[in-house]
């Protein structure tokens, strides 16, 4: 190779993130289904529900189903189950949990923008995980950490737009916890080196 053309600086070493436990389920465990079968609300052209937790050993993500009588022709406008990117606040789905203690969680906090993403935060925390749908049928799932550990611990809704009052539900801790004891781990300390799940990236530079 002649002077002119430089060989290129070799890749930098890929680094193992490990993400926090309260961002989402570990990646190296099988979760186990708690069937809930809980209405949430229903009205003349819509129901609520909850069928479903995917328990693990550190929370549990709840999955939440709206069916609606008439579609929605725009669903870029309709984010009920999005209150950072609804443009109209009245019209939001409102979604929370309550811990024995009094502690609580909703979908209207924003728990990812943290100061520092890596410090543990106090808890309860609920976060959105992803979901879709359109026209009649949506659906969204919350990442709920850590696992509630006596009763009572309650689901909370409230949807003004759809004359939703305040409504609670008890959800029973006893099987929550039976099913995380039964979580399969797939590899141990997550396949990373250091233990936990692990992600690699590759870093070039920080602010």
């Amino acid at each position: 190779m002649s002077d002119f053309f430089e060989a290129p600086p070799p890749r930098p070493e890929p680094i193992e993130h490990r993400q926090p436990e309260w961002f989402g389920p570990p990646d190296n465990v099988l979760p186990v289904v708690v069937a809930l079968e809980l209405e949430l609300a229903r009205g003349d052209d819509f129901a609520l529900a909850t069928r479903r937790a995917d328990v693990y050993p550190t929370g549990a993500a709840f999955h939440v189903l709206l069916l609606l009588r008439r579609p929605v022709t725009d669903p870029m406008e309709f984010m009920s189950f999005h209150p950072q990117r609804s443009k109209d606040k009245s019209e939001l789905l409102r979604i929370g949990v309550q811990y024995a203690d009094g502690a609580k969680a909703t979908n209207m906090e924003m728990p990812f923008f943290r100061d520092d993403p890596e410090e543990r935060p106090p808890g309860p925390v609920m976060m959105p995980r992803g979901g879709g749908g359109g026209g009649r049928h949506f659906d969204m799932s919350f990442w709920l950490w850590p696992l509630p550990k006596e009763d009572p611990f309650q689901l909370v809704v409230e949807w003004p737009a759809r004359g939703v009052a305040l409504s609670r539900f008890d959800v029973p801790v006893a099987p929550l916890l039976e099913a995380a004891a039964r979580c399969e781990e797939l590899w141990p300390n997550g396949g990373g080196p250091d233990g936990g799940g692990s992600t690699t990236l590759t870093v070039f530079g920080r602010a």
